[in-house]
């Protein structure tokens, strides 16, 4: 494994410093030694794109409304995001049927459950050399349950940050976002793990949940952002995708990982016409299931006839609902609720749903 730039702790929030003290202190305690230790810095930015001598698979997992995505090669496999909490089970047993038996990096893009959910059941149950997570901490029980099972295994958390590289078997990948000593805040999907991945001649980019802001943020960055697949940001959400960072991928497929009529209008019509605009084929595990991509590093081929459907999600608006949470509690609530006198954070259904907040039993919010 190669790292290139400078290993950082984590800064945590008070919340889960209190718990992880107590609960998962080797998770943290000079954890970023053994990284350290495992991948010397060599100094060399990437290496010329040259034909492979191996096929890679890249697995676009059907988890529902969620991400889950195996990349695996004859020496190497990584498990990016594992789907909600009920699908850990399924992914699991998809990896098994790969023949997966361990698993080189476990990348969790970002705390919300429908990335993380399944996480705990794949490191409880595969050898899994490093776990990948961004600086962001989060007191929910997924996201608690994610740091147990690392602690169970005596695992350690590398943190991703932009600019670090790393080698797959044969291939690299590179961090793309979270940006060194950046501060997203409570904005989840900003925090998530961006990533480029080459083999040989083509690439592959993943961007999690990350949004506009973000978008934005990797374009200034200078990195190289081109790929030959991407991964639809946010389940083809119009809050990602922007125009200028598609122009800067410049993708010849699309891959939309979401929900079959899910409630939150994924993929949005509008992406999918300008993805139609830039004649850019387009495959959805709504539709179409799991979707696997094969590249022996010259062209990438795939499992099944690209989707035609300009079909969205079921209700696009339901996204825009606006509920409110506390800084320290645990429920969401309706505008005005008692509890909101000291804090009052607005956030969307959505963001509240997917935190794991659960509705307040006074103000009685919606759900």
């Amino acid at each position: 494994m190669k790292i290139s730039g400078t290993i950082r702790k984590w800064t945590l929030g008070m919340a889960a410093v209190v718990w992880l003290a107590g609960a998962v202190p080797m998770v943290w305690n000079g954890g970023l030694k053994q990284a350290a230790a495992a991948g010397k810095q060599d100094g060399a930015k990437g290496r010329a794109a040259s034909v492979a001598e191996e096929e890679m698979e890249v697995h676009f997992i059907d988890v529902g409304q969620a991400d889950s995505i195996l990349v695996k090669t004859s020496s190497a496999a990584m498990l990016i995001d594992a789907g909600n909490n009920e699908d850990g089970d399924l992914v699991v047993s998809y990896l098994k049927e790969q023949g997966v038996k361990k698993l080189d990096y476990v990348v969790g893009t970002h705390p919300h459950e429908d990335h993380i959910g399944g996480m705990d059941d794949v490191i409880n149950s595969f050898e899994v050399e490093t776990v990948i997570l961004p600086s962001k901490t989060h007191t929910s029980k997924t996201f608690l349950d994610v740091l147990t099972a690392i602690k169970k295994n005596q695992l350690q958390i590398t943190p991703a940050c932009a600019g670090d590289e790393y080698s797959l078997g044969k291939d690299e990948f590179t961090i793309l976002s979270p940006k060194k000593k950046e501060d997203y805040k409570d904005e989840l999907n900003n925090w998530s793990v961006c990533l480029r991945l080459e083999h040989g001649s083509t690439s592959f980019v993943f961007t999690g949940d990350a949004e506009s802001a973000v978008e934005k943020e990797m374009l200034d960055s200078g990195l190289e952002l081109d790929g030959t697949v991407y991964k639809a940001a946010h389940h083809g959400s119009e809050t990602s995708n922007t125009e200028e960072f598609l122009d800067a991928v410049n993708p010849e497929y699309v891959v939309i990982s979401c929900g079959v009529d899910n409630q939150y209008g994924h993929p949005d019509l509008s992406v999918l016409e300008e993805l139609a605009d830039r004649d850019i084929e387009v495959f959805r595990t709504d539709e179409q299931g799991t979707v696997v991509a094969a590249s022996d590093g010259k062209m990438v081929q795939w499992s099944t006839k690209p989707s035609t459907s300009m079909k969205e999600g079921k209700n696009p608006k339901a996204v825009e609902t606006t509920v409110y949470i506390t800084s320290s509690g645990e429920k969401y609530h309706s505008q005005g609720c008692r509890y909101l006198k000291k804090s009052s954070i607005p956030i969307t259904l959505e963001e509240a749903q997917v935190g794991e907040y659960t509705p307040c039993s006074v103000c009685h919010p919606p759900n």
